[in-house]
């Protein structure tokens, strides 16, 4: 049956089919059917949508601010624009391979690294920031915690990273359970058995492979074989480097 009634936004006349039951429940004037005419319900479906939109678009900015802030990103390297466009530009297109970066204190190795890595974190990947020193006191902490599960979960928690960037790898370490540590984790990145890839930067000195994993030339094979070994040159040239003729 048809039921007069008027647009609940602009006041308009209208008709509606409803049922009986319809019919009775609205029958009365200070309770109108509640209609929109087809200009009012355009504008009421558009304005609808760009609520939806708006309320998407900031639950994504909160989940990509939360990722920022779990990624350990330094704040000094959170940058909007590469300082060196030529190597932001080569660890970009080489974002989804393992890397190893060479270069001296200010060639722009750190700052490109976290201007790829909050590319990647508003595209949606998961990645984590850490400093060598870091990361060998969490696997120390791992270690001395009398829990046995705790140095399987560290490397768990970080092979299913999309990236792990190491920053400052270019400090000596004298203990062998630490180095144990590195060569673990280039192992299962070489043989494939962890999801994450691995840029490694550092201002790495002679012989430093050696002092940081303990097998030097176990790990220049593996570092040869499955990394993008590179050294950033005066003027932020790339040269691509290979360890196990003695690059570093």
């Amino acid at each position: 049956m048809t039921q007069k009634t008027i647009c609940r936004d602009c006041g308009a006349a209208g008709t509606v089919e409803v049922d009986g039951l319809a019919a009775k429940t609205f029958s009365f004037p200070e309770r109108p059917f509640p209609w929109r005419c087809p200009a009012c319900h355009e504008k009421y479906r558009i304005a609808r949508e760009d609520a939806e939109t708006r309320r998407m678009r900031r639950e994504r900015e909160q989940r990509i601010n939360q990722h920022i802030k779990e990624s350990n990103i330094p704040d000094e390297y959170r940058i909007s624009s590469p300082f060196v466009p030529s190597v932001a530009n080569w660890l970009s297109a080489h974002f989804n391979a393992n890397v190893l970066l060479h270069g001296d204190t200010g060639a722009g190795k750190s700052t490109s690294a976290g201007y790829c890595a909050l590319q990647g974190l508003y595209r949606g990947f998961r990645i984590q920031w850490y400093s060598l020193s870091v990361l060998l006191d969490a696997w120390r902490e791992a270690r001395c915690s009398g829990n046995a599960l705790d140095v399987p979960y560290l490397f768990r928690h970080l092979e299913s990273l999309d990236l792990l960037i190491l920053d400052e790898c270019d400090k000596p370490i004298n203990t062998e359970s630490t180095r144990e540590c590195m060569f673990r984790l280039l192992e299962d990145v070489a043989n494939g058995s962890s999801h994450a890839k691995v840029w490694m930067l550092g201002n790495w000195y002679k012989n430093s492979i050696e002092d940081i994993f303990g097998n030097g030339a176990a790990a220049r094979r593996r570092f040869d074989e499955s990394f993008q070994c590179a050294e950033i040159e005066r003027g932020g040239k790339i040269k691509k480097i290979r360890l196990y003729r003695g690059a570093l």
